[in-house]
């Protein structure tokens, strides 16, 4: 399974990454980008052609939820998991046909 993830803090990537690598329930998992930047990530998408994609929400300049409008427009087929410190988007991430939302724990910005 190839995978994009995407966060403006290389904290939250790589804990995120060091969690998909230990997952017994995700065969052969593929990490073909890590992003803190939403420009390299339309940019280079469509070449990289990830089976999933995790988006952060709460970015500079483009919030995940805009992006991933974007990437679902740039790969119709692509699945999207949106992570977030807060619950609220919840329900905006599901309208976008997302396959899951991930709460990042509040204290140390990481995955719970």
């Amino acid at each position: 399974m190839k995978i994009v993830i995407v966060d403006d803090e290389n904290q939250s990537l790589k804990r995120l990454k060091s969690l998909l690598k230990k997952s017994n329930n995700v065969s052969e998992v593929d990490i073909v980008g890590e992003y803190t930047n939403f420009l390299e990530v339309v940019a280079q998408i469509q070449t990289m052609q990830p089976d999933v994609v995790f988006l952060d929400i709460v970015m500079p300049d483009m919030d995940g939820l805009t992006l991933g409008k974007r990437v679902r427009e740039l790969l119709p087929n692509i699945e999207i998991v949106f992570t977030s410190v807060f619950d609220k988007y919840a329900i905006d991430a599901f309208n976008l046909h997302a396959i899951d939302y991930s709460i990042k724990a509040c204290a140390k910005n990481t995955f719970t």
